[in-house]
Formats: structure tokens, sequence, C-alpha cells
């Protein structure tokens, strides 16, 4: 695989190596006859594993493959995980896929000032999340990498939803999702079955938990089509709990909150507003 950017130490013996990104415009355009598999983009930067990132100032663009890929699950270097992993006032244009892939290793990762008008952060370890605006963006787990226990903590961000069956936070078996100060606007292009969260998708596969508090559910959309519910909750015979508390639901949810099979969770509405219209 070829990279814009790419660093490597495999070996297990070295945690100083860091890749530093500072004010920079990076984009993929490497040809397809390059990459490892044919496809036509590689990912822009590439680091493997446990060495440590910094991306500051930085706007990544035109990449429908993965524009950061901060890989560390081999066996041998999970006991040496990166010093740090931070993106601070970061932007990704038309990065369709995945914006950040997180490291499989013990280490929090940072983001704060993110900007995406596509694509979703894949998370595979614990991370804060600050000051992002996501437009038709996300949180998801990345296909084949399912890490023991996430805590994904977001507060004072926004999400602006306007693709049909589109999940802004996707959650999965492990994780423990916290968003404070965080909106959820549901725009003209999402359908019944566009949602802010969805968890309790691998039932029976682990705990997952999920706490809102002061944030906000809004539906804009004015057409026929419009999102069901604004969070869905499946969560099977797992003993999973969500907790809504001081947030507002406004349009035409019906419900606001669905939850499907969920005998073993435990659910706590608290001190919400409903300002709910009729659907057609």
């Amino acid at each position: 695989m070829l990279a814009a950017i790419e660093s490597f130490e495999s070996t297990g013996t070295f945690r100083n190596r860091q890749v530093i990104i500072d004010r920079a415009v990076l984009e993929s355009g490497i040809p397809r006859e390059l990459t490892s598999d044919g496809r036509d983009r590689g990912i822009i930067v590439y680091v493997h594993p446990h060495v440590a990132l910094r991306v500051t100032d930085t706007v990544f663009k035109n990449n429908p493959r993965g524009a950061i890929k901060q890989y560390g699950e081999s066996k041998e270097v999970l006991d040496k995980p990166p010093l740090f992993s931070s993106y601070t006032n970061v932007s990704f244009v038309n990065c369709t896929a995945y914006t950040i892939i997180t490291p499989g290793e013990d280490v929090t990762t940072t983001i704060s000032g993110y900007r995406a008008d596509a694509g979703k952060i894949g998370i595979r370890n614990d991370t804060v999340i600050t000051d992002a605006t996501f437009v038709d963006s996300g949180i998801t787990e990345p296909a084949g990498h399912d890490q023991p226990v996430k805590r994904v903590t977001i507060s004072s961000s926004s999400f602006t939803l306007g693709l049909p069956a589109y999940q802004a936070i996707s959650s999965r078996p492990g994780w423990v999702v916290s968003a404070t100060r965080t909106d959820f606007f549901f725009v003209d292009g999402a359908d019944e079955r566009t949602t802010a969260y969805r968890g309790g998708q691998g039932s029976g596969e682990g705990h997952e938990e999920a706490t809102f508090t002061n944030s906000a559910f809004v539906d804009r959309t004015s057409r026929e089509t419009h999102p069901e519910s604004a969070i869905v909750f499946e969560a099977g015979e797992d003993e999973n709990s969500l907790t809504v508390t001081g947030s507002r639901f406004s349009g035409r949810f019906s419900p606001p909150i669905l939850l499907k099979d969920a005998p073993g969770a435990t659910v706590q509405l608290l001190d919400n507003l409903y300002f709910l219209r009729a659907t057609r």
C-alpha cells in the first residue's frame, strides 16, 4: 500500500516514533496501478503500529477509502500503545469512506475542531470528540476490527443528517457512548431509517451503554419522507442501558425513541421535552 505519508515500526522495540502534521493540505492521488488492491486511491496517512500521531490545522481532500489510518492491533505490540493520538482543527472534504481510523490500542484518541462533509470516523479505541461538525458524516466501527470496550465521548458537537438509512452514531457491542450538548438535525434526504443513534445491533455479543445529556434531536424535513425515530435501541437479551436527560425532541418522530426487542434493557428518560408534529 502506498500513502502520501507512511510510518512503520513493527518490531515492538521503539515507542518514540512520531508523525506530526501541521498546516497541510493533503489529497490522495495514487493511481490504481500503484495500490496494493487495484483500487484507484490509497490511504493518505498510514502509520503502523504504535506510532504516535498528531495532526493540527490540516485539510484532507478527495479520498474514497480512508484519509487517515493509525493502525495498531498486532499482538506483539498491544502492550506498547502509541504515546498519543491527537487531531485538532482538521477538515475532511469529500472523504467518503473513513475520515479517521483510530488505533486499536490502549491510548485515548482526542479529536477537536473536526469538520467533515462525508465519511465516518472508525472507532477502535477510547475516543473523545469535542467541537465537531458532522454533515452526512458519523461514527462507526470499521469492519473486522472488534476491539474490547470502547468509550466514545462527544460534546459540543452537531450532526446534520440528510441521507437515507444513515446512522450518525452506529454503536457496537462493547461501546459506551456519552453525548453532551450535541445536536442532531434531520434534513431533506433523510428517510424513516435515518437515525441519530442506533444501538444493540449485535445482540448477545456484549454490553452497550448510551447517555445523551442536554442534547437536541430536530426533524427539519419538509418532504413526505422523514425520520421515524431519532434513537433506535435494539437491546435483545443483553442488559444494555440507555439514558436521555434534559434533551429536546422536535418534529415528526413517531416515536422519538424506539425500543425493539429490549426485555433486558434499562431505559431512563429524565426531564426531556417533546414537541412532536403529526405525521402525514
